[in-house]
Protein backbone atom coordinates (compact mmCIF):
# COMPACT_ATOMS: atom_id res chain seq x y z
CA UNK A 1 0.00 0.00 0.00
CA UNK A 2 2.81 2.38 0.89
CA UNK A 3 4.64 1.74 -2.38
CA UNK A 4 1.45 2.38 -4.37
CA UNK A 5 1.01 5.77 -2.68
CA UNK A 6 4.62 6.67 -3.43
CA UNK A 7 4.17 5.68 -7.08
CA UNK A 8 1.03 7.79 -7.39
CA UNK A 9 2.75 10.74 -5.71
CA UNK A 10 5.72 10.39 -8.05
CA UNK A 11 3.38 10.23 -11.06
CA UNK A 12 1.71 13.48 -9.99
CA UNK A 13 5.08 15.17 -9.56
CA UNK A 14 6.41 13.87 -12.87
CA UNK A 15 3.32 14.85 -14.82
CA UNK A 16 4.12 18.54 -14.72
CA UNK A 17 7.72 17.87 -15.72
CA UNK A 18 6.61 15.73 -18.66
CA UNK A 19 4.15 18.34 -19.91
CA UNK A 20 6.77 21.07 -19.72
CA UNK A 21 9.42 19.00 -21.51
CA UNK A 22 7.35 17.36 -24.25
CA UNK A 23 8.63 19.89 -26.78
CA UNK A 24 12.28 19.71 -25.69
CA UNK A 25 14.57 17.28 -27.50
CA UNK A 26 18.27 16.50 -27.20
CA UNK A 27 19.37 16.16 -30.81
CA UNK A 28 22.77 14.55 -31.34
CA UNK A 29 22.69 13.54 -35.02
CA UNK A 30 20.93 14.16 -38.32
CA UNK A 31 19.44 10.68 -38.03
CA UNK A 32 17.61 11.66 -34.85
CA UNK A 33 16.46 14.88 -36.50
CA UNK A 34 15.06 12.85 -39.39
CA UNK A 35 13.06 10.70 -36.97
CA UNK A 36 11.29 13.85 -35.79
CA UNK A 37 11.02 15.82 -39.02
CA UNK A 38 10.33 13.25 -41.75
CA UNK A 39 6.98 11.90 -40.39
CA UNK A 40 5.68 15.44 -39.94
CA UNK A 41 6.98 16.45 -43.36
CA UNK A 42 5.29 13.49 -45.06
CA UNK A 43 2.00 14.23 -43.29
CA UNK A 44 2.05 17.93 -44.20
CA UNK A 45 3.08 17.45 -47.84
CA UNK A 46 0.67 14.56 -48.34
CA UNK A 47 -2.22 16.53 -46.89
CA UNK A 48 -1.38 19.60 -49.00
CA UNK A 49 -1.14 17.51 -52.17
CA UNK A 50 -4.39 15.64 -51.53
CA UNK A 51 -6.61 18.07 -53.51
CA UNK A 52 -4.13 17.92 -56.42
CA UNK A 53 -3.98 14.13 -56.38
CA UNK A 54 -7.78 14.00 -56.52
CA UNK A 55 -8.11 16.29 -59.57
CA UNK A 56 -9.58 13.43 -61.68
CA UNK A 57 -12.20 12.87 -58.96
CA UNK A 58 -14.15 16.14 -58.32
CA UNK A 59 -16.57 14.40 -55.98
CA UNK A 60 -13.76 13.26 -53.69
CA UNK A 61 -12.27 16.74 -53.74
CA UNK A 62 -15.56 17.98 -52.29
CA UNK A 63 -15.42 15.16 -49.76
CA UNK A 64 -11.97 16.37 -48.66
CA UNK A 65 -13.44 19.83 -47.96
CA UNK A 66 -16.25 18.37 -45.85
CA UNK A 67 -13.80 16.08 -44.04
CA UNK A 68 -11.69 19.11 -43.12
CA UNK A 69 -14.73 20.86 -41.66
CA UNK A 70 -15.66 17.91 -39.48
CA UNK A 71 -11.99 17.44 -38.61
CA UNK A 72 -12.10 20.92 -37.06
CA UNK A 73 -15.12 19.86 -35.03
CA UNK A 74 -13.42 16.61 -33.99
CA UNK A 75 -10.24 18.44 -32.96
CA UNK A 76 -12.30 20.77 -30.79
CA UNK A 77 -14.16 17.84 -29.21
CA UNK A 78 -10.92 15.98 -28.53
CA UNK A 79 -9.28 19.05 -27.01
CA UNK A 80 -12.23 19.82 -24.76
CA UNK A 81 -12.68 16.21 -23.62
CA UNK A 82 -9.06 15.08 -23.25
CA UNK A 83 -7.45 18.26 -21.97
CA UNK A 84 -10.22 20.16 -20.15
CA UNK A 85 -12.37 17.24 -19.06
CA UNK A 86 -15.61 18.54 -20.62
CA UNK A 87 -17.42 16.17 -22.97
CA UNK A 88 -19.51 18.41 -25.21
CA UNK A 89 -22.19 16.85 -27.40
CA UNK A 90 -23.19 20.27 -28.74
CA UNK A 91 -20.82 20.30 -31.70
CA UNK A 92 -23.72 20.88 -34.07
CA UNK A 93 -24.48 24.05 -32.13
CA UNK A 94 -20.96 25.40 -32.75
CA UNK A 95 -21.21 24.71 -36.48
CA UNK A 96 -24.71 26.19 -36.67
CA UNK A 97 -23.74 29.38 -34.87
CA UNK A 98 -20.75 29.91 -37.17
CA UNK A 99 -22.79 29.15 -40.29
CA UNK A 100 -25.66 31.48 -39.42
CA UNK A 101 -23.39 34.35 -38.36
CA UNK A 102 -21.41 34.08 -41.61
CA UNK A 103 -24.62 33.85 -43.66
CA UNK A 104 -26.22 36.83 -41.90
CA UNK A 105 -23.13 39.01 -42.32
CA UNK A 106 -22.91 38.09 -45.99
CA UNK A 107 -26.57 38.29 -47.02
CA UNK A 108 -27.75 41.17 -44.82
CA UNK A 109 -24.63 43.34 -44.72
CA UNK A 110 -22.89 42.33 -47.92
CA UNK A 111 -19.57 41.55 -46.24
CA UNK A 112 -17.06 39.45 -48.22
CA UNK A 113 -15.77 36.04 -47.20
CA UNK A 114 -12.45 37.42 -45.94
CA UNK A 115 -14.50 39.25 -43.29
CA UNK A 116 -17.40 36.89 -42.63
CA UNK A 117 -15.31 33.78 -41.90
CA UNK A 118 -12.98 35.37 -39.28
CA UNK A 119 -15.88 37.37 -37.82
CA UNK A 120 -18.10 34.29 -37.57
CA UNK A 121 -15.26 32.36 -35.93
CA UNK A 122 -14.68 35.02 -33.28
CA UNK A 123 -18.31 36.03 -32.68
CA UNK A 124 -19.43 32.39 -32.69
CA UNK A 125 -16.82 31.49 -30.08
CA UNK A 126 -17.83 34.43 -27.88
CA UNK A 127 -21.55 33.62 -28.17
CA UNK A 128 -21.09 29.89 -27.51
CA UNK A 129 -18.84 30.56 -24.52
CA UNK A 130 -21.36 33.01 -23.06
CA UNK A 131 -24.22 30.53 -23.49
CA UNK A 132 -22.25 27.61 -22.05
CA UNK A 133 -20.83 29.65 -19.18
CA UNK A 134 -23.65 28.81 -16.70
CA UNK A 135 -23.02 25.10 -17.36
CA UNK A 136 -19.29 25.14 -16.58
CA UNK A 137 -19.71 24.03 -12.93
CA UNK A 138 -21.20 20.78 -14.28
CA UNK A 139 -18.93 17.82 -14.89
CA UNK A 140 -19.04 14.45 -16.58
CA UNK A 141 -22.28 13.19 -18.02
CA UNK A 142 -24.22 16.18 -16.66
CA UNK A 143 -22.33 18.66 -18.83
CA UNK A 144 -22.65 16.31 -21.82
CA UNK A 145 -26.44 16.06 -21.45
CA UNK A 146 -26.90 19.83 -21.07
CA UNK A 147 -24.63 20.53 -24.06
CA UNK A 148 -26.80 18.22 -26.17
CA UNK A 149 -29.84 20.42 -25.48
CA UNK A 150 -28.34 23.56 -27.05
CA UNK A 151 -28.63 22.53 -30.73
CA UNK A 152 -32.16 21.23 -30.11
CA UNK A 153 -33.20 24.52 -28.53
CA UNK A 154 -31.47 26.54 -31.25
CA UNK A 155 -33.38 24.65 -33.96
CA UNK A 156 -36.71 25.63 -32.41
CA UNK A 157 -35.63 29.29 -32.14
CA UNK A 158 -34.49 29.36 -35.79
CA UNK A 159 -37.81 27.92 -36.94
CA UNK A 160 -39.69 30.65 -35.08
CA UNK A 161 -37.72 33.69 -36.32
CA UNK A 162 -37.88 35.01 -39.88
CA UNK A 163 -34.46 36.65 -39.63
CA UNK A 164 -32.92 33.16 -39.77
CA UNK A 165 -35.04 32.10 -42.74
CA UNK A 166 -37.17 29.68 -40.75
CA UNK A 167 -37.18 26.11 -42.04
CA UNK A 168 -35.96 27.28 -45.48
CA UNK A 169 -32.73 28.71 -44.10
CA UNK A 170 -30.73 31.62 -45.49
CA UNK A 171 -30.26 31.49 -49.25
CA UNK A 172 -27.97 33.49 -51.51
CA UNK A 173 -24.78 33.15 -49.47
CA UNK A 174 -21.68 33.89 -51.54
CA UNK A 175 -19.42 30.96 -52.35
CA UNK A 176 -15.64 30.84 -52.46
CA UNK A 177 -14.02 32.57 -55.43
CA UNK A 178 -12.73 29.21 -56.67
CA UNK A 179 -12.73 25.58 -55.64
CA UNK A 180 -8.98 25.69 -55.02
CA UNK A 181 -9.35 28.58 -52.59
CA UNK A 182 -12.05 26.63 -50.78
CA UNK A 183 -9.97 23.48 -50.50
CA UNK A 184 -6.73 25.07 -49.44
CA UNK A 185 -8.33 27.42 -46.93
CA UNK A 186 -9.66 24.34 -45.16
CA UNK A 187 -6.57 22.16 -45.59
CA UNK A 188 -4.20 24.86 -44.32
CA UNK A 189 -6.57 25.71 -41.45
CA UNK A 190 -6.59 22.09 -40.28
CA UNK A 191 -2.79 21.85 -40.42
CA UNK A 192 -2.26 25.13 -38.56
CA UNK A 193 -4.78 24.20 -35.87
CA UNK A 194 -3.41 20.66 -35.38
CA UNK A 195 0.16 21.84 -34.83
CA UNK A 196 -0.92 25.00 -32.99
CA UNK A 197 -3.03 23.10 -30.46
CA UNK A 198 -0.32 20.49 -30.05
CA UNK A 199 2.06 23.26 -29.11
CA UNK A 200 -0.50 24.90 -26.83
CA UNK A 201 -1.13 21.81 -24.73
CA UNK A 202 2.60 21.39 -24.04
CA UNK A 203 2.88 24.90 -22.60
CA UNK A 204 2.00 26.08 -19.08
CA UNK A 205 -1.58 26.67 -20.20
CA UNK A 206 -1.86 23.03 -21.23
CA UNK A 207 -0.54 21.98 -17.83
CA UNK A 208 -3.35 23.90 -16.14
CA UNK A 209 -5.91 22.40 -18.53
CA UNK A 210 -4.73 18.89 -17.64
CA UNK A 211 -4.86 19.73 -13.97
CA UNK A 212 -8.46 20.92 -14.35
CA UNK A 213 -9.32 17.67 -16.08
CA UNK A 214 -7.59 15.41 -13.54
CA UNK A 215 -8.71 17.16 -10.35
CA UNK A 216 -10.36 20.54 -10.72
CA UNK A 217 -10.91 20.91 -6.98
CA UNK A 218 -7.19 20.53 -6.29
CA UNK A 219 -6.44 23.17 -8.93
CA UNK A 220 -9.07 25.42 -7.38
CA UNK A 221 -7.53 24.92 -3.93
CA UNK A 222 -4.20 26.15 -5.31
CA UNK A 223 -5.76 29.52 -6.09
CA UNK A 224 -6.45 29.07 -9.81
CA UNK A 225 -9.83 30.12 -11.17
CA UNK A 226 -10.94 26.90 -12.85
CA UNK A 227 -14.04 28.53 -14.37
CA UNK A 228 -11.83 30.87 -16.38
CA UNK A 229 -9.84 27.98 -17.82
CA UNK A 230 -12.94 25.95 -18.57
CA UNK A 231 -14.41 28.96 -20.36
CA UNK A 232 -11.19 29.34 -22.34
CA UNK A 233 -11.36 25.67 -23.33
CA UNK A 234 -14.96 26.07 -24.52
CA UNK A 235 -13.92 29.24 -26.39
CA UNK A 236 -11.19 27.38 -28.29
CA UNK A 237 -13.40 24.38 -29.11
CA UNK A 238 -16.34 26.54 -30.20
CA UNK A 239 -14.04 28.73 -32.31
CA UNK A 240 -12.97 25.64 -34.26
CA UNK A 241 -16.59 24.57 -34.73
CA UNK A 242 -17.67 28.08 -35.74
CA UNK A 243 -14.84 28.26 -38.27
CA UNK A 244 -16.03 25.00 -39.80
CA UNK A 245 -19.63 26.20 -39.83
CA UNK A 246 -18.73 29.49 -41.52
CA UNK A 247 -16.81 27.65 -44.24
CA UNK A 248 -19.66 25.16 -44.62
CA UNK A 249 -22.18 27.97 -45.21
CA UNK A 250 -20.02 29.43 -47.98
CA UNK A 251 -19.38 26.01 -49.55
CA UNK A 252 -23.10 25.20 -49.85
CA UNK A 253 -24.05 28.90 -50.28
CA UNK A 254 -26.81 28.30 -47.77
CA UNK A 255 -27.31 28.08 -44.02
CA UNK A 256 -30.13 26.04 -42.55
CA UNK A 257 -31.16 23.77 -39.71
CA UNK A 258 -30.21 20.56 -41.50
Amino acid sequence: MGSEKKDRRKERLDRGIKVRTDGVYAISSWLEISYLVIPRFIFIVGFLLLPVILIPFPYWQKVVSIICIYALLAIGFDFLANYVGLVSLGGGFYIGVGAYIAALLNTHYGLPLVVTIPAATLLGAILCTALFFPCLPLRGVYFAIVSLMYPLLAARIIEALDIFGGTDGLLGVDGFSSKWVERYVLVVSVLVIVFGLRRLVTEDLGLVFRGVKDNDQAVKASGINITTYKALGVFIASALGSLGGACLAHIYMWAGIS
